[in-house]
Formats: C-alpha cells, sequence, structure tokens
C-alpha cells in the first residue's frame, strides 16, 4: 500500500513539473513575461524542494553538534522557523510577479475611460 502511494506521490510531482513547464511554454510562446517568470520561480522552487529539506538537516544537525552560535544569535528551534519563513517568501514571490502582470494586461490603455478598475 505504501509503495502504491509513494508511486502516485512521484507521478503526481512529474505531472505537476509538467503542467509549470507548459504553463512556461505558453507564457513563452504569448510574451507574457510576468507569466514567465511566474512559471519559472515555481519551477526552481519545485526542484529546491526536493534538495532543500536534505540541506537544512545537515545544518540544523551542524550548529547542534559542534555547539555554535546560530547566525544572529536565535535559537535553533527560531532558526528552524525562520527557515521555513524564507521558504514561504520564496514561494509566495511569484504569485505577487503574477498579479503586477495581470494588472498590467489587464488595466485600460487610455487615460481617459469612463470607468476605472
Amino acid at each position: 500500500m505504501i509503495n502504491i502511494l509513494s508511486a502516485i506521490g512521484i507521478i503526481a510531482s512529474i505531472a505537476y513539473l509538467l503542467i509549470l513547464t507548459l504553463g512556461l511554454y505558453l507564457c513563452k510562446k504569448n510574451k507574457f513575461t510576468e507569466g514567465f517568470y511566474f512559471f519559472l520561480f515555481l519551477i526552481i522552487f519545485q526542484i529546491s524542494s526536493y534538495f532543500l529539506p536534505n540541506f537544512i538537516g545537515k545544518l540544523i544537525d551542524y550548529y547542534q553538534g559542534n555547539k555554535s552560535q546560530v547566525p544572529i544569535g536565535m535559537t535553533i528551534g527560531e532558526f528552524v522557523a525562520f527557515l521555513s519563513y524564507i521558504g514561504l517568501i520564496i514561494k509566495s514571490l511569484p504569485f505577487f510577479i503574477l498579479v503586477i502582470g495581470l494588472y498590467r494586461r489587464w488595466k485600460p490603455e487610455s487615460k481617459n475611460s469612463s470607468h476605472t478598475f
């Protein structure tokens, strides 16, 4: 049962990367720059999510094993929370870029328009 769930998870991850790659291609083809960067950042984040847990685990083990000071004088728990916030910020950045791009694309061309958004 666990092997089936693992296989489904792997297939879903591959399908998600393929969908992101398709979106990247379509935005490039239609010259939608902000959409291109949206998909590019999501692809980078998705790929890095496979490697970052190992790196963060080794980093925490290093600080805990050597009894060395964590940067900015944080405790280990605060440092882990800080690292998780970095991931959230990186993941939210593409959405801000997409919103700005959609606003630019959909805003009226003339300043004398009778309705504004």
